[in-house]
C-alpha cells in the first residue's frame, strides 16, 4: 500500500511550498498514526526517491525448444524401437521412453510444456508423461494427425494437496536445488519420461517445448519482515527481492541476507545474476557515472524500493521484450537550497517550488492459483481475510491466477485466503510481502462429479429434479458446456472418462439401495443398460479408471468401504470387503496415480470420526 507523505522536521509539520532557507530535511511517518490505522508502529522510515538510472533491461522468451525430433541424442527406451522423427514403436509387452537432458533444463519461469505428437495406425492412443515424482495423462488424436498436447506444470495429475502454501523457492535443498511442492511448478527437468505406452502401437513426437501464454511480469518488493534459510541446513538467511510471474507461475531471487549478526544487501550486479536462472535474458544498463548511481549499489534501489518518482507507485513491471528496470538512489535526509526546484529531475532545472518525492509500501497481499481437476478456475473470487475483516479481493483470470488488491492485510497471525467455498489454513501476514496460496478443488463423488479427458474435453454430472444432468464441453478455453438430462435419476454418482476407449464415459450411481454402472460412447446422449454392482445399504459410489482399463468402484455400506475391481471387458478381478471401517456416511473420493518404476498407487479419501482420512493401496484391495 502506498502512502502520501507528510513533511516533518523535528516533529513540526512543514508547509507545502518549500523552504526559505537552507535546510536539512528528513521525512518519516508518525508511529502513532500508523498504529491508529492498524499498521506497525515501528515502520516509520520514509526515504526520499533520488535520481534514477537504467539498471538493466530484461526479456522473457516466448518459448524454449527442448527437442525438435531431428536426433535421437538423449533418447532411450525399454520395450520399444526408436528412430529419428522421433518414432516410437512399442512392442507387444508395452514399453516406456525417457528423454534425458544434459545440462538439465530449468523451467522456473514457464508454466506449460507442449509436445507435438501423433499415433500411426490407431486413434486416441493414451500415454503418460513423468517429470520427477509428478505425472500427467494424455492421448494422441486421430490416426496420423499431428496434435499439440499441453501439460500444466503447476497442476500435475497426481497433485494431492488442497492448499499449496509454498511462498518462495527458498530454502533450496542441500544440493542447491529448488524443492517443488505440488502446485509450485517444475524447476528442474533432468529426465522426461513417456509411460503407459500401449502395446503394439506407434507414436511419433516431432517437438517438445516450454511455452509462455501471456506477458511476463517482474516484481520488486522491498525487504519485508520474514527471513528464511537460503539452503536447508545452512545458517545464512535471506529475504527475496525479485519476483518473476509468468502465466501465474511464480519464482523469486533474494536480495538481502544475514548470517549471525551480520546483515547485507547484494549489489544490483550480484542480484541480477539469478535472473537468467529464472528464465530472463538480462542486459545490464549504464550507470550515470558517479559512485551514488551504479549497479554496484545495493539491490534495494531497484524500482525505487517499490515506489518511483513522479507518482509511479507500485512494484510490477509487465512486458516480455526489452523490459526497462530502473534503480533510484534512496536518501534518509537531504540538504535543500533556496530555488532547488525538482531536485532529481532528469533535466535538472531549478525552480521556486522545491520538490522531494517520498513513498512507502505497507501491508501484505495474497496471490496464487485457483485450480480444479479440469484446469484453471477462471472468474473465481479470491479474498484475503484477517479474522472476519476483508482486506482485499480479486478474481482469478483465465490461467487461474489471482491477486488480492488494496487496502491489503495488516500484520496478524490469523489471516486466511478464501477461494469460492474453500478456505486456506491460517497464516501470519507480513508487511510488504505477497503471500502465495494455490488451491486445487479436488473432484469428489456425491451430488456432483467431474472429470477431464487428456484431449481437453471435460464432463460433469449432477443431480437434478428431472434426472441426472450430463454436461460436456470441448477443448477450447472458452468452450461452453452442452447439457442434457438423461432418463434416470440417482441419490449420488461419479463419472469418469475411460481412457482406454475413444471418448467413452462411465457413470456409476446410487439408485434405491443399488450401485449401478452404465457407459456412453456418444458423449452422454445415449447410455447402455445398467449393470448392478451391489445391493443393500450401499451409498456414495466412487470411481477410478486406470489407463489400462481396470475400473475401481467403491461405496459405503454399513460403515465400511466395499467395492469391486473389474477389467475393461467387465470381468470381475477382485471383490473388496472392508477396505476401511468406521467410515462416516459423508461420501468418499478415490483417485489413482502411476509412479516412476511402474508402481501404481490408489488413494481413498473418507470421513472417520469427523476427520478426513486418506488411505493408500497398491492393489486396490488392501489400504493403509
Amino acid at each position: 500500500m502506498a502512502w502520501q507523505g507528510f513533511g516533518v522536521i523535528d516533529g513540526v509539520s512543514l508547509p507545502s511550498l518549500g523552504f526559505d532557507d537552507r535546510q536539512t530535511v528528513r521525512h518519516w511517518l508518525d508511529g502513532d498514526q500508523l498504529a491508529e490505522n492498524g499498521d506497525e508502529r515501528a515502520d516509520w522510515r520514509l526515504q526520499f526517491r533520488g535520481k534514477e538510472w537504467l539498471a538493466f533491461t530484461a526479456s522473457h522468451p516466448e518459448s524454449m525448444t527442448l527437442d525438435d525430433g531431428t536426433s535421437l541424442l538423449g533418447w532411450s527406451g525399454v520395450g520399444v524401437e526408436l528412430s529419428i522423427g522421433v518414432a516410437i514403436g512399442v512392442g507387444s509387452a508395452g514399453g516406456s521412453v525417457v528423454r534425458s537432458f544434459e545440462p538439465v533444463i530449468r523451467p522456473e519461469s514457464y508454466r506449460y510444456l507442449e509436445l507435438e505428437v501423433r499415433s500411426v495406425g490407431a486413434d486416441d492412443l493414451g500415454f503418460g508423461i513423468g517429470i520427477g515424482a509428478k505425472n500427467w495423462l494424455l492421448a494422441t488424436g486421430d490416426d496420423g494427425i499431428w496434435v499439440t498436447r499441453r501439460i500444466d506444470l503447476c497442476r500435475p495429475g497426481n497433485g494431492a494437496m488442497d492448499w499449496d502454501e509454498k511462498e518462495s523457492r527458498y530454502p533450496l535443498d542441500e544440493l542447491g536445488e529448488v524443492v517443488d511442492s505440488d502446485y509450485w511448478g517444475v524447476s528442474r527437468i533432468e529426465n522426461l519420461s513417456f509411460v503407459h505406452l500401449e502395446e503394439d502401437a506407434v507414436y511419433e513426437i516431432r517437438a517438445i517445448r516450454l511455452i509462455r501464454d501471456g506477458e511476463a511480469k517482474m516484481s520488486f518488493l522491498p525487504a519485508f519482515r520474514r527471513w528464511g534459510n537460503r539452503v536447508e541446513g545452512e545458517r545464512q538467511e535471506v529475504k527475496p527481492l525479485f519476483w518473476s510471474e509468468v502465466d501465474g507461475r511464480i519464482a523469486d531471487a533474494w536480495g538481502k541476507s544475514r548470517l549471525g549478526g551480520n546483515y547485507g544487501w547484494r549489489s544490483i550486479s550480484e542480484a541480477i545474476i539469478d535472473l537468467p536462472e529464472l528464465g530472463w535474458v538480462v542486459n545490464p544498463g549504464l550507470a550515470i557515472g558517479d559512485g551514488y548511481h551504479s549497479n554496484l549499489r545495493e539491490a534495494e534501489l531497484l524500482w525505487g524500493g517499490g515506489v518511483r518518482r513522479d507518482g509511479l507507485v507500485g512494484v510490477d513491471l509487465v512486458g516480455s521484450v526489452g523490459l526497462s528496470v530502473f534503480a533510484a538512489a534512496l536518501w534518509d535526509e537531504v540538504m535543500v537550497y533556496p530555488g532547488a526546484g525538482n531536485v532529481w529531475s532528469d533535466d535538472g532545472e531549478f525552480g521556486v517550488r522545491t520538490r522531494l518525492d517520498t513513498g512507502k509500501i505497507l501491508r501484505g497481499q495474497a496471490w496464487g492459483l485457483a485450480l480444479d481437476d479440469s484446469g484453471s478456475l477462471s472468474g473465481a473470487l479470491a479474498e484475503l481475510f484477517g479474522g472476519t475483516t476483508l482486506w482485499g479481493s480479486g478474481s482469478s483470470d483465465s490461467r487461474g491466477f489471482y491477486f488480492t488488491g488494496l487496502p491489503g492485510g495488516q500484520e496478524t497471525r490469523s489471516a486466511a485466503v478464501r477461494v469460492g467455498g474453500w478456505e486456506s489454513p491460517e497464516f501470519s501476514v507480513v508487511t510488504r510481502m505477497r503471500h502465495r496460496r494455490a488451491l486445487r478443488d479436488q473432484a469428489s463423488s456425491g451430488g456432483v462429479s467431474f472429470d477431464w479427458h487428456p484431449a481437453g474435453l471435460a464432463v460433469r454430472a449432477s443431480l437434478g429434479s428431472l434426472g441426472i444432468r450430463i454436461s460436456v464441453k470441448g477443448n477450447g478455453i472458452a468452450s461452453p458446456y452442452a447439457t442434457r438430462t438423461v432418463g434416470f435419476s440417482a441419490a449420488s454418482l461419479a463419472i469418469r472418462w475411460d481412457l482406454g476407449r475413444k471418448l467413452r464415459l462411465v457413470l456409476v450411481t446410487e439408485e434405491e439401495g443399488q450401485i449401478k454402472e452404465r457407459y456412453s460412447d456418444d458423449l452422454g446422449e445415449t447410455w447402455s443398460m445398467a449393470t448392478t454392482l451391489a445391493v443393500g445399504n450401499v451409498r456414495y459410489p466412487g470411481l477410478f479408471i486406470h489407463p489400462d482399463g481396470r475400473r475401481f468402484v467403491y461405496w459405503i455400506e454399513d460403515g465400511n468401504v466395499n467395492g469391486v475391481i473389474r477389467d475393461r471387458s467387465g470381468a470381475v478381478l477382485s471383490n473388496v470387503s472392508s477396505a476401511r471401517s468406521g467410515v462416516g456416511d459423508d461420501g468418499l473420493a478415490v483417485g489413482g496415480l502411476d509412479q516412476m518404476g511402474g508402481r501404481f498407487v490408489l488413494e481413498l479419501v473418507t470421513v472417520e470420526s469427523d476427520l478426513v482420512v486418506s488411505s493408500l493401496s497398491t492393489d486396490g484391495v488392501t489400504f493403509s
